[in-house]
């Protein structure tokens, strides 16, 4: 067993599950609150949580939605909050990198729970387009 087998054994056991399996490209996936996929990637030494975006249906600011979505793309570049990025499989995302070296169970679970989290608020936050206000305009061809 290598360090992210050990963690993802750890992790099964403090959230009461018999076992967290690996698939052939590294992903274990999670089902959180009966709603919330997340996909555990283990890469030799570091360990990627991975969650489909799902953006809410109502009408957003574009301009400051496109702001908001491009800031959250960097956030892995300054170690800031997760970041946000296009996958192939799983189209938008959310994700966040976590190194394995001195990582415990305990670390991990928080990790996720941090993640979770964040991903809850990102999407609340975005910002909605207000109603256009009617205006009153006539036109009058007599007087």
């Amino acid at each position: 067993m290598d360090i992210g087998e050990i963690l993802l054994a750890e992790l099964a056991t403090q959230l009461q599950l018999s076992s967290l399996t690996i698939d052939e490209n590294g992903n274990c996936p999670l089902l959180i609150d009966s709603e919330l996929p997340l996909i555990l990637h283990l890469e030799p030494c570091a360990l990627l949580i991975m969650a489909p975006l799902v953006l809410p249906t109502f009408s957003f600011d574009n301009a400051e939605l496109q702001r908001r979505m491009l800031m959250a793309a960097l956030n892995p570049a300054f170690d800031k909050e997760p970041g946000i990025g296009w996958h192939p499989e799983f189209q938008l995302i959310a994700y966040r990198r976590h190194m394995l070296d001195g990582m415990t169970g305990s670390q991990l679970a928080q990790h996720l729970g941090d993640f979770i989290e964040w991903m809850r608020k990102f999407v609340t936050s975005l910002p909605r387009s207000t109603p256009a206000t009617a205006t009153t305009r006539g036109i009058h061809d007599r007087v």
